[in-house]
């Protein structure tokens, strides 16, 4: 959410210098930029202190989920503009004039009466934000060039005279959603105990079955902290994900991840591992399990030895 916190920052600096107090956010592209929810119906107040996020009561919880950490997810007019208003000494509102109706203005004075409050068409505002991209909107942008470069180099392939305008639309659609919905986002390499894959091959793989980007994963077994290095493994294979992204990077992006396998069994052993590198993914998996009163995996224990007592304790 580092993306969504310097947006906010970068809102609330463009606030304060054009002296607004508030934003009123009603189009679906600015919701989302400043929320990271796509609101199917709903609106935001954004005030220098937090972002409300007024969601009809069959998407709550799908805001909560998606929205950054500033927002606060509400239903309509709980609380209302007003007593938000009254709560931070609103004077000045913003409201996205170039995507607000008449009807739509009138409504939003109407949830302001009693306070006084001014009403500032935006304008720009919006666009002159969104003109300057973070490093992670640049790696976005170029993801999605790529994909749809691949889908131009895929559809040559496959179009002919008797293709309808609908079928090649049809195609492109397929073939963008398959390579980017089903790709692979758990591989190993050979930085596991399971896998003898070196990460530049996996890409050159990638690469001839068209994708785009996979999730180099590789295994981080707790119940082995302290009977062995566990973290040089990880650390390698970040490194060779940085390394080869240099190389095929343009054609294929290898995301840095790890798999926590039993991350619960060892707090200090899944802190250092978390904040080791910079995770494009992060997978959790449970391979075993083991009783309260017992130290070994469940897998590896001989039950013959212990008593029923043992057992069902």
């Amino acid at each position: 959410m580092a993306m969504m916190e310097t947006r906010f920052d970068n809102l609330r600096a463009k606030m304060r210098e054009e002296g607004i107090d508030a934003i009123y956010v009603n189009s679906p592209e600015n919701h989302l930029y400043v929320s990271g929810f796509d609101n199917p119906d709903g609106w935001l107040l954004v005030t220098l202190e937090k972002v409300y996020v007024f969601a009809d009561f069959r998407y709550t919880e799908a805001a909560k989920a998606d929205s950054a950490s500033f927002c606060e997810v509400c239903l309509p007019g709980k609380p209302s503009f007003k007593e938000i208003a009254e709560e931070y000494g609103i004077k000045t509102v913003g409201y996205e004039d170039r995507r607000t109706t008449c009807a739509n203005f009138n409504w939003l004075k109407k949830q302001f009466e009693g306070v006084n409050v001014e009403y500032a068409p935006l304008g720009g505002f919006f666009t002159d934000l969104r003109d300057v991209k973070s490093p992670e909107e640049v790696e976005s942008i170029i993801a999605a060039q790529r994909i749809a470069e691949g889908a131009f180099e895929h559809i040559l392939k496959v179009i002919n005279y008797n293709m309808t305008e609908v079928e090649v639309a049809a195609e492109l659609e397929y073939w963008m959603k398959k390579t980017t919905l089903f790709a692979d986002m758990h591989t190993h390499s050979e930085n596991s105990h399971d896998s003898c894959c070196k990460i530049e091959d996996m890409v050159k793989a990638q690469i001839k079955r068209g994708s785009v980007f996979f999730a180099v994963t590789d295994h981080f077994d707790t119940d082995l902290y302290g009977k062995t290095d566990i973290f040089t493994p990880i650390k390698n294979a970040a490194t060779e994900c940085r390394r080869i992204n240099e190389i095929y990077g343009s054609e294929c992006t290898a995301l840095c991840g790890v798999e926590l396998g039993e991350g619960f069994w060892n707090n200090d052993a899944y802190r250092r591992i978390i904040e080791q590198e910079g995770y494009d993914v992060v997978l959790g998996s449970i391979h075993q399990v083991r009783f309260e009163n017992l130290t070994e995996a469940y897998a590896r224990i001989d039950f013959s030895l212990l008593s029923e007592e043992t057992i069902y304790a």
